[in-house]
């Protein structure tokens, strides 16, 4: 019996260390692998798949929750739930609460809308993202954001 127990506590040390990961229990890796041995959510790589890119590190565990972007009623009709998704509401996507602005467009930061989005700019139409007391998006996610869309936006 206390060899159950014993394996009980392993199985809930085991799915306690899985969930505090960066995806969450719905999260998980678009890809097996990232090519930067030390990344981390907390310095996520600046491509959009893999286990530390910004879909499972800013994205989904940010953006794709409840009533923001997840795929029920999202927010200005951008779904942000995995990487094809994602790179369709965003990459050359055009804001439906901005008409003529684009979210990301490719290797050109300053007409990239999501950015003002996040950094609260003069001129945004609606709230800051992400809204009120949903925190703020860290200082080295907005930097491997900025690399991606600097690099191209690379959809994989």
């Amino acid at each position: 019996m206390s060899h159950v127990r014993h394996a009980g506590r392993g199985a809930v040390f085991a799915l306690t260390l899985f969930f505090a990961s960066c995806g969450g229990p719905e999260g998980g890796s678009d890809a097996t692998v990232d090519a930067d041995p030390g990344a981390s959510c907390d310095t996520p790589s600046a491509t959009l798949d893999g286990e530390f890119g910004l879909q499972a590190c800013l994205f989904r565990p940010g953006c794709a929750i409840g009533a923001c972007h997840g795929s029920a009623a999202p927010r200005g009709r951008v779904v942000l739930t995995d990487v094809a998704q994602t790179c369709a509401g965003l990459v050359d996507g055009p804001s439906h609460d901005a008409p003529g602005r684009v979210f990301v467009v490719p290797r050109d930061l300053e007409a990239s809308y999501l950015l003002d989005k996040i950094d609260g700019a003069a001129g945004i139409v609606g709230d800051r993202m992400p809204p009120g007391g949903s925190g703020r998006v860290a200082i080295t996610q907005i930097g491997a954001l900025r690399s991606w869309i600097a690099d191209g936006a690379v959809c994989p």
